[in-house]
């Protein structure tokens, strides 16, 4: 599972750079990507 990074509530979404990942393709994209942000609801940028 993935944490937001700014309150480190569960994420719903993860950025790879500015490349937005559903969470169904978070544990590939965790592979491929070395600048990967994950948000929650509340904090999605």
């Amino acid at each position: 599972m993935s944490y937001c990074i700014t309150c480190g509530e569960d994420a719903e979404v993860c950025f790879c750079g500015i490349e937005k990942k559903p969470m169904t393709e978070y544990v590939s994209a965790l592979k491929d990507c070395t600048d990967l942000k994950c948000y929650c609801k509340k904090h999605l940028p």
